[in-house]
């Protein structure tokens, strides 16, 4: 190889050294997840009823709609059914395929999201430690692995997620209508997302309208003053002691309406998504609340031992069938147990996005409103623990991509704040970059290691 052929070679890896690693990273999470299908073979359990509907609507005889589950997962796998042999080992590489998309968009949101409020970093670095923390986390991998519709209820959610920060309106609001109806498809559970959803675009616009427009509207009020010296129409501003109360009623005013469009858009989405299911589940099973009704009515067979009421719904179920104490026990048992009790490399990103998501609660920021997102997910996680201890985890999983997203970058930060004070008490300097890939290459190697012994085993 020429020395020309080897500098244009070294200049295009340096100009799209992003793109290549991505792809490596890709590849990598694509084969770990493919290579769990093959090593473990492994009963079908809840993916019997998503291949049975995938059967119904492509047309296969002997098969009906059994179980009320909603229509999308099913849909798409029966199109993947029309093409390759409608088994089970299709459907677990079907949905490998589905969560490896979810590394590409791990790192297009987090890249999006660091560029947005994290100025003077490198994005491409913490984007490519994102996707790779979920290209090579254990949990991940083996929930991709099962056959399940939970990896396509990631990829909607990360896209919900990218929505959320983008800047053209028309196109944001056309994927929050879009994503959100997908969601609801796929989880009618998606519905709670619409309490965070809604607390993070209060935070979310209040923070940008009060940050935006202070030095606009002080400038256009001042001008406004200036003019009314040379007998101007009156515009309510007389002094500059109206300049404070005549701001912030414009600042109200803009940040209302851009709750109000985001939000409206959101809720179209998911109502217009229920609402939808609601008429076929009624059509298909007489009940409009089938499906959270048959999980009740599973919750109590597995909590009771006996065959539930054929009248029970979630409601009585919950409130008629435990008592206030219960409830209370049901939370801190399934907080202790998924902090305490669990895989330790997806508990060290849970436990960092609970300390997280707490301390959004206190900072009023819009860099980190985005985890308000996750607060109804994880008290209901919490609670579904007590009649699911199986479940919780596949409720949470797809919840817990936003701490892939920005706990590389807190980490970070975190790091620099140490070295400051170390080095401004002791004189001593640490090296931070050193620390952060340490403290991620031991994530990852715990990962590395915790699949070598399901491979190997």
């Amino acid at each position: 190889m020429s020395m020309e052929s080897k500098a244009k070679l070294v200049n295009f890896i340096q100009k799209n050294y992003s793109i290549i690693f991505l792809c490596l990273i890709y590849v990598v999470g694509l084969l770990l997840r493919l290579l769990f299908v093959w090593k473990n073979p492994m009963e079908p359990y809840d993916a019997v009823g998503y291949i049975e509907i995938a059967e119904f609507m492509i047309g296969v005889e002997g098969t009906s709609y059994s179980f009320p589950r909603e229509p999308l997962f099913s849909f798409m796998l029966g199109l993947v059914f029309l093409i390759f042999p409608s088994t089970f080992l299709t459907t677990r590489l079907f949905t490998a395929i589905l969560g490896s998309v979810n590394i590409v968009l791990v790192y297009l949101v987090a890249k999006k999201y660091l560029k947005k409020f994290f100025k003077n970093i490198s994005t491409e670095k913490f984007a490519l430690v994102s996707s790779l923390l979920i290209s090579l986390n254990y949990q991940f991998i083996l929930k991709d692995g099962y056959g399940y519709r939970e990896p396509l209820y990631t990829i909607l959610f990360l896209i919900l997620l990218y929505s959320i920060l983008m800047e053209k309106k028309v196109i944001k609001r056309v994927l929050f209508c879009t994503t959100s109806f997908l969601m609801i498809l796929t989880k009618s559970e998606s519905l709670i997302l619409l309490i965070g959803i809604s607390i993070f675009l209060f935070q979310k616009e209040n923070f940008l309208t009060k940050s935006n427009n202070n030095l606009k509207q002080i400038d256009s009020d001042i001008s406004v003053i200036d003019s009314s010296e040379n007998e101007q129409p009156d515009t309510g501003i007389k002094s500059v002691e109206d300049l404070p109360s005549q701001k912030n009623k414009k600042n109200f005013r803009n940040f209302v309406s851009n709750v109000n469009y985001n939000f409206a858009f959101i809720l179209l989405g998911l109502v217009v998504g229920y609402c939808l299911w609601m008429i076929l589940s009624s059509l298909l099973f007489g009940d409009p609340f089938a499906t959270s009704n048959e999980m009740a009515k599973l919750y109590y067979r597995q909590e009771f031992g006996i065959i539930a009421p054929e009248d029970l719904t979630t409601f009585s179920y919950i409130f008629t069938y435990h008592g206030i104490l219960e409830l209370f026990q049901a939370f801190y048992s399934g907080f202790f147990v998924l902090f305490s009790d669990y895989e330790i490399i997806y508990g060290i990103y849970l436990f960092a996005f609970f300390i997280l998501s707490l301390i959004s609660l206190l900072i009023k920021g819009d860099y980190i409103s985005l985890f308000s997102i996750f607060y109804p997910p994880l008290f209901i996680g919490l609670l579904a623990y007590f009649w699911d201890p199986a479940g919780y985890a596949r409720i949470l999983l797809p919840y817990s991509t936003i701490g892939l997203v920005v706990i590389p970058i807190f980490t970070y930060n975190i790091l620099e704040k140490l070295e400051l004070m170390i080095t401004n008490k002791v004189k001593i300097r640490i090296k931070r970059n050193l620390f952060f890939y340490l403290i991620i290459g031991f994530i990852c190697l715990k990962s590395i290691l915790r699949l070598l012994d399901m491979f190997i085993l």
